[in-house]
């Protein structure tokens, strides 16, 4: 084993050690214990297997004496779920391993990155991927698949009970299939563990860092120049906003039946490449910020109060945020406005506020104030919607340009790859069928590119000064033992001087180069692009949308308007040049299958029957796609899944027949209401407990524990719509 110098943190081992755990507790849900039942550790082609924190601990420190290891010459740890397997492990390094050198990244509480101690580092492989480890092993192809099913998780299992031959092999598979994928995963990007990034998006930074430092204009003059101010930062952090999703409210928990309504079938549409598309497609805030008013002051560059019109017209040479007092009288214009835009979770400081709220967004404001901070964007969809009455508190200005080219190489780079591996996929499916190993490798690289270009927008999201957790030091430094309290993370709140210094730190950074304001107006010039849509296909017909998608109800008058719509973008719309001299455009609203049925519930819970394979599919965020039931021939995975369920098919049913299908699919539809439990596909839910490392005795047995992460199966999954109140009080 060698070192690899890793810049001012030292030197790090070529080899990385592997770790995972199993877990078992109590299943008192009124007082909870959980423990270590076995620990897995791969190291130099040695598998190791523990039964105690001990046995670890002893391991760490022998292989620290035998490599002479200190916080310059670390050895790095992969742990496929480090929120998860460090939470039972952390107090146990804090209590018998040397405290120097430790820290570590946390992106929220209990949501580890990487953790660091003394001369080790873990690092969890889950937020490298995001992908399951069964899912990963077989994207890899690796000898050592995950062994789904072969653990029996709701058993009660204690460091001395006998592990019998399938949990034994079951164990093993973890650490060798985490290990062969990571193999795999620094070999697909050209990687060792001195380069290989920590999350997923850091793949994608990396070619923009790379274009943005080949331009030195751009790193050395453009993006400094171009720094947010303390009050700028603020007003992007409380606009910021997702995808708008959304349901028309008029069909809410209704199947749609086009037939009934007259028309041919529900159509659906989804943007190819939204985010890149807007990227690449609009220019957009990447200048400095500006205050173009302040009612804090009696004249600042305009002498008077500017309106909501004068604000949308600033566009398109400029994108802006306002900082907009709502009052008593602000409602929608039309009540057939199916679709409204204004967020109750977006107003804050209410006084006396109360609303008439529907599926989550306001229809009226009854009585009293709220503030919010908007962009320009999303106030001209709002200005369409609703009579407003307000008064405005501060508006800021950024000048808009296009995506500089630097960046936009990338983007266009990551798109066409995509584009070409598509191409070829399709190709050798047609020539080979889609199991042939030559597709699965086309298939494999349009899977790598595609997640690349997905991530290209994640990384101008990125705040510059993050929400930041870290673990109370305060409380373990204590110098008495027996007083010191066990690992607890806790969160910084910072002043605006704080915040002042770490974006100074920020834009002097040399790995940093990406505008912030770039990603908030990505996403509100994403959501007005959808609304243009949802006005041309017309309110009566939109059905439902879900950030870059829409299904609403078809017929020759509704193509059209999507069509002409479709052919005014793709005048000024960019595009790449395929493998066979096509031109691919970004920003093109595409069809997909059409559909003979639909309902929704609320936002992330809609169910839909397919027109030519009249399939019932349905999407209920909560409610995991499938839960495995048991094992058929060959140990193979057996799974309801919850369109299964949802249809009244028992796993005494799937058991019995695994190729069972669904006879009826209008049934889930007709079962799809707000009082159906699911008992199968209910989910999970994770309690984490702290304590300081002490010896319980658990049922006659001896366990030693730290607290952990308890994942509870639930009893039931109701639909809940959170939503549904009529009025609403914001306190």
């Amino acid at each position: 084993m060698y070192f690899r110098g890793r810049g001012k943190g030292g030197k790090i081992a070529s080899e990385p050690i592997v770790l995972d755990i199993e877990t078992s507790w109590n299943h008192d849900r009124e007082n909870p214990k959980c423990w270590i039942v076995s620990i897995q550790v791969f190291f130099l082609d040695n598998y190791y297997l523990f039964r105690s924190p001990f046995e670890l601990i002893d391991f760490y420190k022998g292989v620290a004496e035998r490599y002479a290891l200190n916080p310059k010459k670390r050895v790095v740890n992969i742990i496929h779920n480090a929120s998860f397997d460090l939470s039972y492990l952390i107090g146990f390094f804090q209590e018998f391993l040397p405290l120097e050198n430790t820290g570590g990244v946390f992106i929220e509480k209990n949501k580890i990155v990487t953790y660091q101690q003394w001369a080790f580092e873990w690092r969890c492989t889950y937020l490298l991927t995001q992908m399951s480890l069964e899912k990963w092993t077989k994207e890899m192809n690796v000898e050592h698949q995950k062994r789904v099913g072969m653990y029996d998780y709701d058993k009660i299992v204690y460091p001395d009970t006998e592990l019998d031959e399938q949990s034994l092999l079951y164990d093993r598979d973890d650490v060798l299939g985490l290990y062969e994928a990571f193999l795999g995963q620094l070999e697909s990007y050209g990687d060792n563990l001195s380069t290989v990034p920590l999350t997923s998006t850091g793949y994608a930074r990396r070619l923009f860092r790379e274009g943005a430092n080949k331009d030195t204009y751009y790193r050395e003059k453009y993006f400094i120049n171009n720094q947010l101010d303390v009050r700028a930062y603020k007003y992007c952090i409380n606009s910021f906003s997702g995808g708008f999703t959304h349901n028309n409210r008029f069909y809410k928990s209704k199947i749609v039946d086009p037939h009934k309504l007259g028309y041919k079938s529900i159509g659906h549409r989804d943007f190819r490449s939204m985010y890149p598309s807007i990227m690449r497609a609009y220019p957009m805030a990447t200048g400095k910020p500006e205050i173009f008013y302040d009612v804090r002051k009696s004249f600042y560059r305009n002498n008077m109060n500017p309106t909501i019109k004068n604000i949308i017209e600033l566009a398109p040479e400029y994108s802006s945020i306002t900082h907009l007092k709502l009052y008593e009288g602000t409602c929608i214009k039309d009540d057939k406005i199916s679709m409204p835009l204004l967020q109750k979770s977006k107003c804050v400081k209410p006084v006396n506020f109360r609303a008439i709220c529907d599926n989550g967004r306001i229809l009226s404001i009854v009585s009293g104030e709220c503030e919010m901070y908007v962009d320009n964007y999303t106030l001209d969809i709002l200005n369409r919607q609703y009579d407003i009455e307000y008064s405005i508190i501060g508006v800021i200005r950024f000048k808009n340009e296009m995506l500089p080219k630097c960046l936009a190489d990338v983007v266009d780079e990551l798109f066409k790859k995509k584009s070409d591996y598509k191409m070829k996929m399709k190709e050798q499916e047609k020539l080979y069928g889609i199991l042939d190993p030559r597709t699965q490798e086309m298939l494999f690289w349009l899977n790598l590119n595609k997640r690349l270009l997905n991530s290209c927008f994640g990384m101008f999201c990125t705040r510059p000064v993050r929400d930041e957790w870290s673990i109370d030091w305060d409380r373990l430094d204590n110098e008495n033992e027996d007083e010191r309290e066990p690992f607890h993370m806790v969160e910084r709140v910072r002043t605006d001087e704080q915040i002042e210094e770490k974006l100074n730190k920020f834009y002097s950074g040399k790995n940093n180069f990406l505008a912030y304001q770039t990603g908030v107006f990505v996403t509100a010039l994403a959501k007005h692009e959808l609304f243009e849509y949802i006005e041309a296909i017309g309110y009566d017909k939109a059905l439902y949308c879900d950030t870059d998608s829409i299904f609403y109800l078809k017929d020759e008058e509704t193509e059209k308007a999507i069509e002409q719509l479709n052919a005014v973008k793709h005048v000024s719309a960019p595009y790449i040049t395929a493998l066979d001299g096509s031109k691919v455009y970004y920003d093109v609203f595409e069809p997909e299958e059409d559909l003979k049925a639909f309902k929704s519930l609320h936002s992330k819970c809609y169910g839909v029957i397919t027109e030519d394979r009249n399939e019932l599919v349905l999407t209920v965020a909560g409610v995991p796609a499938k839960t495995l039931i048991g094992l058929g021939e060959d140990n193979k995975p057996i799974y309801l899944t919850r369109e299964e369920e949802i249809c009244g098919i028992t796993p005494e049913d799937k058991l019995a027949n695994p190729n069972i299908k669904i006879e009826n699919v209008w049934q889930g539809l007709d079962n799809l209401t707000h009082e159906f439990e699911f008992k199968i596909n209910t989910g999970t839910t994770c309690r984490y407990l702290t304590e300081k490392p002490h010896e319980e005795i658990i049922e006659g047995h001896k366990v030693w524990t730290c607290g952990g992460a308890i994942i509870m199966k639930l009893d039931a999954k109701m639909i809940k719509d959170i939503d549904t109140e009529i009025i609403e009080t914001i306190k």
